[in-house]
């Protein structure tokens, strides 16, 4: 979770995540690169985040049963599987964050006193109840370069 929340909060990483196909296989991928945006508006009274997280992702070993490295197809599938895997681990947090730790996940009620100043300042005091309610859409992309040991 620690690992998930630094690539929603920009400050980047270069940990490794596992990431799981729909076979229940188990890929280690060191993140080359992150970016995250949050967009924030204002839908029924209540704030709707859009946030988009961007990865570039190296698989950690060589590939293949022999070790001759990962063909297209399956860092294609490497890719999608990263997308999936996080896009509900990154969901499952986001619940969680707004439950039992009752924290904005990402800054997140920075991002709205600082985007929609006017609907905040009216209900910024009331942050906390205002959290549980609002909307949160997560989006992942995820590209997998060239297998191998990275350095």
């Amino acid at each position: 979770e620690l690992e998930l929340l630094r690539l929603t909060c920009g400050s980047g990483t270069g940990g490794a995540l596992a990431v799981y196909d729909e076979f229940g296989n188990r890929y280690c991928c060191q993140v080359r690169e992150s970016d995250c945006s949050v967009k924030c508006s204002i839908v029924a009274d209540k704030p709707e985040f859009r946030m988009k997280l961007e990865l570039v992702l190296v698989p950690l070993d060589a590939g293949g049963i022999d070790g001759g490295g990962y063909t297209a197809a399956s860092i294609r599938h490497i890719s999608r599987s990263a997308e999936r895997t996080l896009q509900t681990r990154l969901d499952q947090l986001s619940e969680k964050s707004r439950g039992i730790l009752g924290i904005s996940l990402a800054g997140l009620q920075d991002i709205a006193r600082q985007r929609q100043p006017d609907w905040y300042r009216h209900h910024g005091d009331d942050w906390e109840n205002v959290f549980q309610r609002s909307d949160i859409i997560i989006t992942v992309h995820c590209t997998a370069a060239g297998g191998g040991i990275t350095k």
